[in-house]
């Protein structure tokens, strides 16, 4: 587990995630077990179109065919590194998992605490988080050593149970020790430019993007990295939308059109905020869920994943774990956020009791069976 004050202190001494540092000891065994991996990899299998999820290597090589082995023969072992062994033929290897559905609450619930403290620090810095899992005993990072442009800031949690080190050039001694800024697949000779970091189990390390770095796995281990994406596309929205505001306000004496639009694209952005705070940015949301839980089971908000109201003029948005429904404005609406957020549990039943005040039975049924579906709450262990 992580205690969320380990993310404040994290966040602390890293200057809001922008300063490379290690925290030592920041989790337990308890954050993401092997258990945990061997659901998510078995998710990403249970679906055809997830195949681009999983990337598989050996040494420096990526190895397509055996991207369709572990595909079609996900682990069902706690035992990660034989199983992985077994389907390399015993060679050093590097398994990838790339934006996998989590699908997992357990795990979704202790990622929120996490995801909570970096959004209660970092403010409105970063506009989503995407989950990445590594695992192998590899040697340097498949993709040598490189510049994560789109990426924000990088926060790795290292599992082990080896030790990573991570080497860090800024782009001048980078571009001095390789002539340019192309990714570099033989860091060996100059790894004495670098800053080195060793990442032991239970460690997380920021890593900034700025610069370069390359990873180095000698032994078997599992690292679980969480890549904080800024927030310059939501702001280039917005500042569009802006722009298209002023505009139809100058056509508007002709015939509206273009004020209906910008109309439309404030509605949108709105509604897409309230999506974003739902689900703390992260990405993607989780499928939604089939069965509903028994009558009598009591339910409560997932983790810290708020549920999110907005009301503006006559028009609301109720949302939860990136997902939302459009609804007219009211107070039981926005009573039912404020106790799942307060941690109140509720059955079903009681949810519908609430909103009737408000919406037919039918209705009321729909709106908290919603919830249910987008996995905004979950049974009270």
């Amino acid at each position: 587990m992580i205690d969320p004050e380990r993310i404040r202190e994290l966040a602390a001494i890293s200057g809001g995630f922008r300063k490379a540092c290690v925290l030592k000891g920041a989790f337990s065994d308890g954050f993401l077990s092997a258990a945990d991996i061997t659901k998510i990899f078995q998710a990403v299998s249970a679906d055809e179109g997830r195949l681009s999820c999983l990337r598989a290597y050996t040494e420096t090589a990526q190895r397509p065919d055996l991207q369709q082995k572990l595909f079609r023969e996900p682990p069902e072992t706690e035992d990660l590194e034989a199983w992985g062994r077994s389907r390399f033929g015993g060679s050093r290897f590097g398994i990838v998992l790339d934006r996998p559905p989590l699908e997992n609450d357990a795990f979704e619930a202790r990622l929120s605490e996490v995801l909570t403290g970096i959004y209660d620090t970092a403010g409105t810095a970063f506009g989503a988080a995407e989950p990445h899992i590594f695992i192998g005993d590899y040697g340097y990072s498949p993709f040598g050593a490189h510049h994560d442009q789109e990426v924000g800031r990088i926060l790795h949690f290292h599992l082990g149970p080896g030790v990573k080190q991570m080497y860090i050039w800024d782009e001048e001694t980078y571009v001095a020790a390789t002539g340019g800024t192309m990714a570099c697949f033989d860091p060996g000779p100059i790894l004495d430019r670098a800053t080195r970091y060793d990442i032991g189990p239970g460690d997380i390390m920021v890593l900034p993007t700025e610069g370069f770095h390359v990873g180095y796995t000698p032994d078997f281990s599992i690292g679980f990295a969480l890549c904080l994406m800024d927030a310059d596309d939501g702001d280039t929205l917005r500042h569009a939308a802006d722009q298209a505001l002023a505009h139809a306000l100058e056509e508007v004496e002709n015939d509206g059109i273009g004020l209906q639009l910008t109309v439309d694209i404030s509605r949108a952005l709105w509604i897409e905020n309230t999506r974003a705070a739902s689900n703390l940015s992260l990405v993607p949301p989780p499928p939604p869920r089939e069965a509903l839980p028994p009558e009598n089971a009591k339910l409560a908000r997932l983790g810290r994943f708020p549920v999110v109201y907005r009301e503006r003029d006559d028009e609301a948005v109720l949302a939860g774990r990136g997902h939302s429904l459009e609804l007219p404005p009211a107070k039981s609406l926005a009573a039912l956020a404020d106790k799942l957020n307060a941690g109140k549990e509720m059955t079903l039943a009681e949810m519908v009791e609430l909103l009737a005040a408000d919406f037919s039975e039918d209705a009321a049924e729909y709106i908290a069976g919603q919830l249910w579906t987008w996995h905004a709450i979950a049974p009270v262990a």
